[in-house]
């Protein structure tokens, strides 16, 4: 048996491809195991992380046919799932077998849950244990999209609403509304005129960003100037059935003794599914949306939007932000879940880290100061590889190293030994990979085959031989967006994924492989010049952004911008290279100023640009 153990020590360390033991860092889309959705996708979505006696517990809507339980974490990487028992599914449950946008916090040694459009309530004081689970109230407060909170003093809310949020304190006995206290916080985001006057960029309308007009996989369609109304409006502009804005998803933050109320706008089926912010000093009164909302937003990059979200402060004392991430290919509501940091600046103004959210971010283990970026430090080195498969579409290849979770490569079936690889021309030092894995043709049926199993292989010059980097070809666990970090950085010239087993019966077909480390070359981008940001003098929820950038291996831009030049806390990543402008509606014409950073960006790192005031 030592023997055994001595060479395979040996031939894992020939192989170069050791595995980091214990993570230090993570990759949205997060890897769970996402839950089958219609006929042909995936979904995670609504989630709400508890943290409770020394673990983390993750909570989101349970859909027909999936697992019906939870997760849990001991450090926000690694999560299991529990499945609820039998007699509580039968008691929380819809008549469809689904529990939509969970409320769920911990009071007095228990973890409460209650499901959107349900009076019924229960707790646990193990939920380890999937057993513990017991009927708490079967007359909870009935609502939309409910969120609980316990304040300072002992008293418990719920936060609720869809077209407004609302507020309703409740009895600690049963979770029923306290007489009187049942009362509306925040304006109805509903009808044309509201719209038009709302000061807030993000309510133009839902319809308008949900964009059924519009291909999201398309970076230019981030250019929202078709929003704008004119004396001539393009179409559709508030003239489709669905004008109204959604003020779903709230949540309540407490901070340095002010009330943050959260909800989520527009709709859930674009990049644009941000999360705005009213501030108030009171839990049920006085809130007002504040003047640098919003207060998350993911545009643009690999995978898009942060709303629907929840705020928690990890075991360390570090903020975060768990959020619902939009796919929205193979069925409107295909989504994913994203995890980021969150802060607050001098001014109280409530921030969450979405810059490069998509690439590698530490995982702290201890008190990390606001504002302090998180990000490993580690460029996406897909960006400049050539693709190639054992299939012949080219043009299919550069879908799977395009940044864009829409897109895929797949291979012609699910046949074992199935490859795509990447190919680079000066070798890269390796020190992570995400996989991402698409369903195509899969069988919803095949419960059982739900995982993926793969090997990864790697050459250190074109002409070198294939080493494995890394074995999954045992492993038995559904792997959307597995991510691996490397022990020890690699060096490298080619990576190649070999299919071993698909899921659900699918052809072996991979979103994309994207590689993160460094090249080793100094050629960063020029810095963009002549930036300006041209507010609309008529609308100011409204700006052009323009800029001159003439580099040929620029790959895209960062539009920062914030109501200081010190609190550039919103941006827009936009992948055009040949890009030289960029109109966005989502501001607030309650901000006074604003204030913008254009920076460039490439496999080889980014060149910031100046900090300038908006015209």
């Amino acid at each position: 048996m030592k023997r055994k153990l001595f060479l395979m020590a040996i031939l894992l360390a020939l192989s170069g491809g050791v595995l980091a033991q214990n993570p230090r860092t993570f990759c949205n889309p997060l890897n769970i195991d996402y839950q089958p959705f219609g006929k042909r996708a995936k979904t995670a979505a609504d989630p709400v992380i508890v943290p409770f006696e020394n673990k983390y517990y993750l909570f989101c809507s349970i859909y027909a046919g999936g697992v019906s339980g939870y997760r849990i974490s001991d450090n926000l990487i690694d999560w299991k799932l529990v499945k609820f028992p039998d007699h509580i599914l039968k008691k929380v449950l819809n008549g469809k077998g689904e529990a939509y946008a969970p409320a769920v916090f911990a009071k007095d040694g228990y973890i409460y849950w209650m499901r959107l459009d349900s009076k019924v309530v229960i707790r646990s004081k193990n939920p380890s244990d999937a057993n513990s689970w017991e009927v708490f109230s079967e007359n909870g407060h009935l609502s939309f999209d409910p969120c609980f909170f316990l304040d300072d003093d002992g008293k418990v809310y719920n936060y609720f609403g869809a077209l407004e949020s609302n507020v309703a304190e409740l009895k600690p006995d049963d979770f029923s509304v306290v007489g009187g206290t049942n009362r509306q916080i925040t304006p109805k985001t509903k009808g044309v005129e509201t719209l038009i006057n709302s000061p807030y960029g993000l309510h133009q309308g839902k319809s308008e960003y949900e964009g059924r007009f519009c291909d999201w996989n398309k970076p230019e369609t981030l250019d929202t100037a078709r929003l704008i109304r004119t004396e001539n409006p393009q179409k559709p502009q508030f003239s489709t059935v669905s004008v109204d804005s959604m003020q779903e998803g709230a949540w309540m933050t407490k901070y340095g003794g002010k009330y943050y109320l959260q909800n989520s706008n527009p709709g859930t089926a674009c990049p644009w599914y941000s999360d705005s912010v009213y501030v108030s000093d009171f839990p049920n009164k006085d809130f007002k949306l504040a003047d640098y909302a919003t207060a998350s937003m993911k545009v643009g990059g690999f995978i898009n939007s942060t709303g629907h979200s929840c705020v928690f402060k990890d075991f360390n004392g570090n903020w975060w932000r768990i959020t619902t991430m939009w796919v929205g290919v193979l069925a409107g509501f295909e989504r994913r879940l994203g995890l980021f940091p969150v802060g607050f600046d001098d001014e109280g103004r409530m921030f969450t880290q979405t810059r490069f959210g998509d690439y590698p971010m530490v995982m702290p283990n201890k008190k990390v100061p606001f504002g302090k970026s998180l990000l490993a430090g580690w460029e996406n080195l897909s960006l400049c590889a050539k693709p190639s498969s054992s299939t012949s579409d080219f043009e299919k290849e550069k879908l799977a190293c395009d940044e864009n979770v829409r897109t895929w490569w797949s291979a012609k079936s699910a046949q074992a030994g199935a490859y795509f690889e990447l190919n680079w021309e000066k070798p890269v030092k390796v020190y992570a990979l995400q996989v991402n894995f698409a369903e195509e043709n899969i069988d919803q049926s095949a419960v059982d085959e739900d995982y993926h199993s793969y090997r990864l292989f790697y050459k250190s010059s074109p002409d070198g031989e294939w080493k494995i980097l890394a074995d999954k070809s045992q492993n038995k666990t559904n792997a959307a967006h597995d991510y691996i970090e490397l022990k020890t950085p690699v060096k490298l010239s080619a990576v190649k994924i070999e299919n071993v087993h698909s899921a659900k019966r699918g052809n072996f077909a991979i979103r994309d492989l994207r590689v993160f480390g460094k090249t080793n070359i100094n050629a960063r981008p020029q810095a963009v010049k002549n930036a300006r940001a041209l507010r609309d003098k008529k609308d100011s929820r409204n700006i052009k952004f323009v800029w001159e950038s003439k580099n040929s291996d620029v790959k895209g831009y960062i539009i920062n911008y914030g109501v200081a030049p010190n609190a550039l806390h919103l941006n827009v990543q936009y992948q055009k290279p040949d890009a030289d402008s960029l109109t966005l509606s989502c501001f607030n014409s309650m901000a006074k100023d604003y204030w913008f950073r254009i920076d460039s960006y490439n496999e080889n790192g980014i060149t910031k640009g100046e900090v300038l005031k908006a015209e």
